[in-house]
């Protein structure tokens, strides 16, 4: 940064280059905005500042704000600077205008803060599905089922169908068992399925290869396989064997041992050899140019049985679509019966949640007007983790449905038609983090929902950053602005380059990016301390010189596994930090309170009294215990020795 631009003591502090667009964002609160914004750009503030702006301009009670959060770890941080925001504009408010209605506004927000609904969007489906159960179908009492006893629950299921189909004599077992599929292999197909029971799988009945094609196909694959094992080495090559080789010897050993009259073992041995694409030269030595020939003759042989064109290709081709239409259709039937049993017991997963409420909203018109008088006002952080079906139940919520009309009644809403209500959404995502496509959430789902915003609203873009220096943020512009990486324009794949644009702040002191790779023989627990150490020193050095503030620091590993050696390396230097990363658990003093609670919880397991006892809260060591023991003392915290006078106890 150039000293030049830094602020002047005394001098307002510089506004950010955005602040149009951020202005819009608080005052405009009838227009319903999506805001694209990156990290450190300062969004779940912008947030909380709408929020408190629809209070305090009278425009909506804090019963009628929603506040969608992706995890609940980001709820409970966005309750509390919503309650501060509430507070200090009370104060501001107070002094100003003391006992106007604005003032009034505030005091009633924050004694009704509670009212409003600020969490996860599980957690919010559940609170609309026990305010209207009854139209959703659900047993009042319902209960959402931790992950875990969901996955247990989900398993007995699967044994049980499993039996039931089987004791039932099922035709549909007997067509997999012809197709070469066992019941059991469907397994992780049938979770899949519970996860996307909405999304259609086109699965037509295509019936398997005629006796015709089935010659063709034993014909072509004997002929490679007999021409394949004449030229195969005696010996296995100084280098291994290849793919062809290796797949030579297992069609060898199948055709041998299992044959190939069966219809399901012959296309097993097809799609084994179409998936080798060549095989090399070098590892299949000939004596004679003859033989050289005649391999390479193999070679193209191999490519061509791959080939589109290739008859023994078309037609496994034909007996896959055969199986796996098979296979979805009783994968479908039974994650069809494993949700009636969860509707007929009340115990929902996650994804019932989100189901069952898109469905509520979608069928029940007078339902969605009631919910969506209650919660008027509807704020979504983290957007661009949102898939279909939350997209759906959101923009129903926040617009009004269709007049009843005669007859049968409207069609069931469309969530990409909709118009919500003036102001109603508020969103907040960044395109460039949509990376949860394996949960339904792409970056196709955000552009279709912010085409539909440029129709009804408006989309924000945010660009700059409190969080990082001009070196840091010059660093990444320079790596990311390139075609290759991200593109000029969004496409369904990929989000558009937004250059990083710090905030101008005071030229403080040196700044800089600074990296030191570990060499690979040095990568060890051991070598981690080390380093650990030193640079945590060099980092309290820095604070205890005034040059720096804990919070200047940011340090990024390329592995998770040592986070926890830098993070005590630090603590022990009284240098505050925040630690992200799964390897970086709970320190010692955390481990030892749970440890206790757990304890109290059961306090008759003595493994967890004696681990109490020698740990950090009362010290006692192992010679103590034993003679505690050796006089008839038992590891028992509700024991109570008789023998003990009251003023002993």
């Amino acid at each position: 940064m150039n000293p030049a631009d830094a602020p002047r003591p005394g001098a307002n502090p510089p506004l950010p280059a955005d602040e149009a667009e951020r202005r819009r964002a608080r005052e405009e609160l009838g227009t319903s905005f999506l805001v694209e914004a990156g990290a450190g750009s300062g969004k779940t503030r912008l947030l909380v500042e709408r929020m408190a702006a629809l209070v305090e301009g009278g425009v909506a009670e804090v019963s009628q704000i929603a506040a969608v959060t992706f995890t609940r770890k980001a709820a409970a941080e966005l309750r509390e600077r919503f309650q501060v925001k509430l507070e200090e504009s009370f104060r501001a408010e107070r002094e100003r205008a003391p006992g106007s209605e604005r003032v009034r506004r505030l005091r009633r927000a924050i004694d009704e803060i509670d009212r409003a609904f600020l969490g996860t969007i599980h957690a919010f489906c559940a609170r609309l599905l026990r305010e209207r159960p009854i139209d959703a179908g659900l047993d009042p009492d319902f209960v959402e089922a931790p992950e875990a006893e969901a996955e247990l629950l989900e398993d007995r299921f699967w044994t049980s169908f499993l039996e039931r189909t089987v004791s039932d004599s099922d035709p549909l077992l007997e067509q997999l068992a012809r197709a070469g599929l066992r019941a059991e292999q469907l397994r992780n197909a049938f979770g899949r399925m519970v996860e996307n029971l909405d999304v259609e799988f086109p699965a037509p009945a295509v019936p398997p290869p005629d006796a015709e094609a089935i010659r063709e196909v034993r014909s072509r694959l004997r002929e490679i396989l007999d021409r394949a094992t004449g030229l195969m080495p005696d010996r296995e090559p100084d280098k291994g064997r290849d793919r062809a080789q290796e797949t030579v010897r297992s069609l060898r050993y199948m055709r041998r041992f299992r044959g190939w009259d069966e219809v399901a073992a012959l296309f097993d041995a097809a799609e084994k050899m179409c998936s080798v694409k060549t095989l090399t030269l070098n590892r299949w030595p000939q004596p004679t140019r003859d033989g050289e020939t005649r391999v390479r003759a193999l070679r193209s042989d191999f490519a061509a049985l791959a080939g589109e064109g290739s008859p023994v290709r078309r037609h496994l081709g034909r007996w896959l679509a055969h199986r796996y239409g098979l296979a979805i259709t009783f994968v479908r039937r039974a994650a069809r019966e494993f949700a009636e049993e969860r509707l007929r017991i009340g115990m929902l997963s996650f994804h019932d949640l989100l189901m069952l409420t898109a469905k509520l909203l979608r069928e029940h018109p007078g339902v969605r007007r009631d919910l969506g008088e209650r919660y008027r006002y509807v704020l979504i952080d983290e957007f661009q983790d949102t898939d279909p079906i939350q997209a759906e139940l959101l923009f129903l919520l926040a617009s009004e449905p269709a007049q009843r009309q005669s007859g049968d009644g409207p069609e069931p809403a469309d969530w990409r038609t909709v118009v919500p209500r003036p102001g109603a959404l508020f969103v907040v995502g960044d395109p460039k983090q949509s990376i949860y496509r394996f949960r339904r959430a792409d970056i196709v789902v955000y552009n279709q929902v912010r085409a539909r915003f440029e129709d009804f609203g408006a989309v924000l873009l945010l660009t700059t950053n409190f969080r990082s220096r001009q070196t840091l943020a010059g660093m990444v512009n320079e790596v990311f602005d390139h075609p290759d990486r991200f593109p000029r324009e969004e496409t369904d794949r990929q989000a558009r380059f937004a250059s990083m644009v710090p905030h101008p702040r005071p030229a403080d002191g040196p700044e800089g990016v600074f990296t030191y790779m570990v060499p690979k023989a040095r990568r060890s627990r051991d070598a981690a301390v080390l380093e650990a150490g030193v640079l945590a020193s060099w980092i309290r050095a820095r604070i205890e010189k005034g040059e720096r503030r804990a919070g200047d620091f940011l340090v990024l590993t390329r592995q998770k596994a040592h986070l926890d050696l830098y993070a005590r390396a630090l603590e022990e230097r009284n240098v505050t930090i925040e630690v992200s990363g799964a390897q970086a658990g709970p320190e010692e003093e955390l481990r030892e309170l749970i440890l206790l609670l757990e304890t109290l919880i059961d306090p008759g397991n003595p493994v967890n009294v004696v681990a109490v006892l020698t740990g950090l809260f009362f010290g006692l060591d192992h010679e103590q215990l034993a003679s505690h023991a050796l006089a008839g003392g038992r590891f028992d915290f509700t024991y109570l020795r008789e023998d003990v006078p009251d003023s002993e106890t």
